[in-house]
């Protein structure tokens, strides 16, 4: 007499390392009844459906439970978060901000200008940057003279001066640049080139005659950079750059003896030094 037992082990609350009878008295026991066990596939989750028969009534009770666990992956089902470096092959989107300060000396002038700047852009790949850029480069003169000194109590004298006359120049160069970092580790080169629109503002004043001098000029202009940038962490560098700029500015005036309009030219060419910080690289 064939007799199916049908065992419905739930898969989830009874935990067995490998896929067997647990137990090796239960498995003995059927063993020597001469039953049979149909065990069907299964996938992970399911229940166990376990039919046994065999020639005859078992003997007792027959329990047993069958399980299995899928074998632990030596792989991450996700991949580690990619950790941007320096040098790591990133897209190198986000923003750059750089504030400079230095000297400017134009071709056309006697001394050099103070210079003040910065840049702002994105990282449109990892190696090149686009973005905006202003500089201001300005320079004070001064014409005096000495009309009495006088000893001091304690040595040395005192000039008592008179001033003549007096003139400001200031440079303003507006531009759009894109600038490439080969990239690496350590000192870092990198070269620049812009394009824009650069204003010059002169104004003077003769205090012997009483006479001022105001003007503006205009003009379109260019400069390119190369310079070194020195990490100080992660996301901020000390920089260190030459530049040159190129520019010729102009006005329109009218000449009161002719009454024809004339232009005035001033050429700007000059080259300088900047030095600054630089982050968001």
């Amino acid at each position: 007499m064939k007799a199916r037992v049908a065992v419905l082990v739930p898969l989830l609350a009874l935990v067995v390392p490998s896929a067997a009878f647990a137990g090796a008295a239960a498995g003995n026991r059927l063993a020597e009844s001469g039953f049979t066990i149909d065990m069907p596939a299964a996938t992970p989750g399911e229940a166990l459906m376990l039919t046994i028969s065999g020639a005859g009534e078992p003997r007792g009770p027959v329990l047993g439970a069958i399980g299995w666990q899928p074998r632990p992956s030596h792989y991450p089902s996700h991949p580690p978060p990619h950790e941007s470096s320096p040098d790591n092959g990133d897209d190198g989107n986000g923003g750059a901000t750089q504030l400079h300060a230095g000297v400017f000396a134009p071709d056309g002038y006697n001394g050099n200008q103070f210079d003040l700047g910065f840049r702002a852009g994105a990282n449109i790949d990892k190696r090149v940057q686009i973005g905006l850029g202003a500089d201001w480069s300005h320079k004070n003169l001064s014409s005096t003279t000495i009309v009495h000194t006088t000893p001091l109590p304690g040595g040395g004298t005192a000039e008592q001066q008179i001033e003549l006359a007096k003139s400001s120049t200031n440079l303003f160069p507006f531009m759009a640049y894109l600038q490439f970092a080969p990239g690496g580790k350590g000192l870092v080169p990198y070269l620049g080139v812009g394009g824009g629109y650069e204003a010059l503002l002169i104004s003077a004043t003769d205090f012997q005659t009483g006479s001022q001098y105001s003007a503006t000029f205009g003009g379109w202009g260019w400069q390119a950079w190369g310079g070194l940038a020195i990490p100080l962490g992660n996301h901020t560098r000390l920089v260190s750059e030459v530049f040159r700029n190129t520019s010729n500015v102009e006005r329109n005036v009218n000449d009161p003896l002719t009454g024809q309009t004339l232009k005035e030219v001033v050429n700007v060419d000059g080259v300088g030094a900047r030095f600054g910080l630089g982050w968001g690289f």
